[in-house]
């Protein structure tokens, strides 16, 4: 993994035919409250073969988070006029764990990059944003996203992927041996989850909403939340989406996109 042009854009390099999902167009939330550039982050997007959703306010993204399908990854900008990206990042992940986020910020606070990693987000880039970054941020941002998909076998989408394709997922996912339900016994030994947690773990791991847990289990989305907070604590996961890399660090493989110390 490299750092990307400069130290003011950070985005985990993912290869280009990695996680490579077999839907046509892959789906973006662009939340942005200047008319101006919201409509070109989607004009952009929507010439380089993107199907996007647009939502000029905290409010509405949430609202598009809650109602809307999966989305393929999510542009957001840092400052909006109802709260800011920190405040939609860890609903996204609440939401559609599975769904990587690229913030958008014209912060100069040396710490603000570190509170959006730290809720989540899966990378950052700073104001102006020519289209040139954008589509590279956005193109890692989904592959991210596919990927983690591809390796917990959801392929999902609504097309058939092509032979050639469906060859190199399956090559893709093959010099990585790991036995995702061996390394969460492993890891409910080691970290002392409950039965119930154990399973709540599992589930999160397939990026089930709190309301599909609640239903499983047979309990409120209040207690689902307690389970969560249960297994992030026990396991050392910083948030939903980063439990795999737990899972990943325990059965000792690298994570190859894991961004380097200082």
């Amino acid at each position: 993994m490299s750092d990307i042009d400069s130290a003011n854009r950070w985005i985990p390099d993912i290869p280009p035919n990695l996680g490579r999902a077999s839907r046509a167009k892959p789906r973006i939330l662009v939340v942005e409250d200047m008319d101006v550039v919201l409509e070109m982050y989607l004009r952009t997007l929507k010439g380089a073969g993107y199907d996007v959703v647009g939502c000029p306010t905290k409010a509405e993204a949430l609202v598009a988070i809650g109602e809307q399908g999966d989305f393929d990854a999510a542009l957001l900008d840092f400052s909006l006029p109802d709260g800011t990206a920190l405040d939609i990042v860890p609903v996204l992940l609440d939401n559609k764990p599975l769904t990587k986020a690229l913030v958008v910020t014209g912060q100069d606070d040396e710490e603000v990059p570190a509170q959006l990693m730290s809720a989540g987000a899966h990378g950052y880039i700073q104001k102006p944003v020519e289209d040139a970054g954008l589509l590279a941020g956005i193109g890692n941002t989904v592959r991210a996203t596919q990927a983690w998909r591809v390796a917990l076998g959801q392929k999902g989408g609504d097309s058939a992927v092509t032979s050639e394709e469906d060859v190199m997922l399956r090559l893709q996912t093959q010099p990585i041996e790991f036995d995702i339900r061996h390394a969460l016994a492993r890891l409910q030994f080691v970290a002392g989850l409950s039965p119930v947690q154990t399973i709540t773990a599992w589930r999160l791991l397939w990026g089930d909403t709190d309301a599909i847990i609640a239903e499983l289990l047979g309990c409120t989305k209040r207690t689902v939340k307690y389970h969560v907070s249960q297994v992030l604590a026990r396991t050392g996961a910083r948030s939903r989406s980063d439990l795999l890399r737990v899972l990943l660090e325990d059965a000792g493989i690298e994570d190859p996109w894991a961004k380097p110390k200082a």
